[in-house]
């Protein structure tokens, strides 16, 4: 049997990190696959991302002209996409927050924190705009905030 090279580096101690998330690997259980059988610790999320999602699947179509239909600002319809994959993959990672003690099983999302810096007039991590307190948010700046 080959022994998935992915699970050895994360017995070296090293986390493996998905940069891409979006609501069809949520919704269909990839991401929890990823996690189970490959040992996937973490996911990331950006506007990129979420962009070629948005694109590439037809998950979001609904939501965004249910959204646009009530008058949502891009930024609204942006964080309320965003905010919502992030708090299923937050709850999906959660038995990998708790195992690694909070070094991982996280979702970054640095455009959404600037996004509810800007609107609200003071810097609030992803985990209170998604409402997990296991999430961790990164202001480029500031660095880790821990939720």
């Amino acid at each position: 049997m080959i022994k998935n090279p992915l699970l050895s580096i994360r017995q070296l101690g090293q986390s493996i990190w998905l940069d891409d998330i979006h609501r069809g690997m949520l919704k269909r259980g990839a991401l929890a696959e990823l996690v189970r059988q490959d040992g996937i610790a973490s996911v990331t999320s950006n506007p990129s991302i979420l962009e070629k999602a948005i694109i590439r699947h037809d998950d979001y179509q609904t939501e965004i002209l249910n959204l646009g239909a009530l008058g949502r600002s891009a930024v609204q319809l942006y964080e309320q996409v965003t905010l919502e994959d992030l708090r299923k993959a937050a709850d999906l990672l959660r038995p990998v927050y708790d195992a690694a003690e909070g070094q991982d099983g996280v979702g970054i999302n640095p455009a959404t924190i600037y996004i509810a810096f800007r609107a609200s007039g003071r810097r609030r991590n992803k985990a209170q705009c998604a409402g997990k307190g296991h999430s961790l948010a990164k202001h480029w700046n500031a660095g880790p905030v821990p939720a």
